[in-house]
């Protein structure tokens, strides 16, 4: 709620707003006052903690007591309430976004990628936040929407890791990729003409920020996950 904000200038802006709320406004402005193609990043701090961190129109919107929890999710009160919030948060995400696609539907030739960079434990194997090679934390969405190149509602089974952002959509844009860039074009992958990588790779390779009790590295593939830490697997 409120946080601080830079634009072009050292002025700072703190606008008495949802971030979520205010950064959709700040791209909406963008966007209305462009001239020609354009590349936009949306990045969007909500879902993250703290998770009671509301506008009042969201707060108290859902029950925690009605949530179903996952199997791997202990019943407590304090995993009850944090899903209560992070559910919020992702609800008002799906508002702005479908404000900013009442404005991209304009141009049928627009790619929309939505992801993001980490899931949450959210209380699941009796663990919380990020940065853990379980699927609560690891496994993130991927929804890419290109009405004049992809077909709409398939589901691609290709192990697609974030190094492979940038390859692809220059590809799709029939753009090259410098030489250095690490990740694969998977373009055709996902749109079933070729057979993309059978597994991704997924590391903390020293403690950090929240995953401060070991380095670890992984490989997920459609099923499994495999992870060794120092000690092991």
């Amino acid at each position: 709620m409120n946080p601080l904000y830079y634009e072009d200038s050292d002025e700072q802006i703190r606008p008495e707003q949802y971030a979520t709320d205010y950064e959709t406004d700040v791209e909406l402005r963008y966007i209305e006052n462009r001239d020609g193609p354009y590349s936009l990043f949306l990045l969007y701090s909500p879902p993250h903690n703290p998770y009671q961190q509301l506008p009042e129109r969201w707060r108290g919107k859902i029950d925690p007591s009605a949530i179903e929890l996952s199997p791997n999710t202990p019943d407590t009160e304090e995993n009850r309430c944090d899903l209560a919030g992070y559910y919020a948060h992702v609800a008002a995400i799906d508002e702005n976004i479908r404000r900013l696609l009442a404005v991209v539907d304009d141009d049928s030739d627009s790619i929309v990628v939505f992801c993001s960079d980490h899931g949450d434990m959210l209380g699941s194997h009796g663990k919380q936040r990020k940065q853990a090679p379980w699927d609560d934390s690891a496994l993130v969405l991927l929804i890419v929407r290109w009405p004049d190149g992809l077909p709409q509602g398939e589901i691609s089974s290709v192990r697609f890791s974030t190094v492979n952002f940038m390859p692809t959509l220059l590809g799709w844009m029939e753009v090259e990729s410098p030489q250095a860039v690490e990740g694969m074009d998977l373009g055709l992958a996902i749109a079933g003409v070729e057979t993309g990588p059978k597994l991704a790779f997924l590391q903390v390779i020293v403690s950090f920020a929240e995953q401060v009790e070991r380095e670890w590295r992984a490989v997920r593939t459609v099923r499994y996950t495999y992870a060794e830490t120092l000690k092991g697997p």
